[in-house]
């Protein structure tokens, strides 16, 4: 490579450095611009009950070994946020747990359509491993539970309207009624 070719490449190699070093500057000047909302302070507060093998629960069966119920209702500054469910059985093996989850699966939607409901008006969640059987149904809103979906939260039917307007202790002493032991956490 000649004299003139090399002084080129330095040249253009320089130039390109420059630029580059120009341009890292104006993109990375420093500053940052952060967007955000501002979150009012709210309190979460819950009710979480449980029970063992309640006899006038939605999903009940004859083939379980063991079964686990528990109601978790939280609540924000104006009253309820969410109503939570769990069911969760122990079985003698995972055939029956399959046999269980298929029928419970069944049951609910034939239930939901029943009482003219959609089967995704609540968020309903089925869980196998091994010997287990873990079913979630969740309201993200209050006003999610009404008379036909009352029965997941075991909340009788006229009882809706005023359990609505339950305050924390008197939601703990309406599932202590039921056979719940409960406990609130503030």
């Amino acid at each position: 490579m000649n004299k003139n070719n090399k002084i080129l490449t330095f040249v253009l190699v320089g130039i390109g450095l420059i630029v580059l070093a120009v341009i890292v500057a104006i993109f990375a000047n420093g500053k940052e611009t952060r967007v955000s909302e501002s979150v009012e302070n709210e309190h979460i507060s819950a009710v979480y009950c449980t029970a063992k093998g309640m006899e006038n629960a939605f999903f009940g069966s004859e083939r379980v070994n063991m079964i686990t119920n528990e109601v978790k209702i939280t609540y924000n500054n104006d009253g309820i946020d969410k109503l939570y469910y769990s069911y969760n059985g122990t079985y003698r093996s995972n055939e029956v747990v399959k046999q269980d989850d298929g029928v419970f699966q069944a049951k609910y939607n034939y239930y939901m359509n029943e009482q003219g409901q959609k089967s995704d008006d609540l968020s309903v969640a089925y869980d196998e491993m091994n010997n287990k059987l873990h079913i979630g149904v969740y309201a993200d809103s209050p006003n999610k539970i009404n008379e036909a979906t009352s029965v997941f939260f075991f909340i009788g039917k006229d009882d809706v309207a005023k359990v609505k307007k339950y305050s924390m202790e008197e939601m703990e002493k309406y599932y202590e009624d039921k056979g719940f032991s409960c406990n609130v956490v503030k």
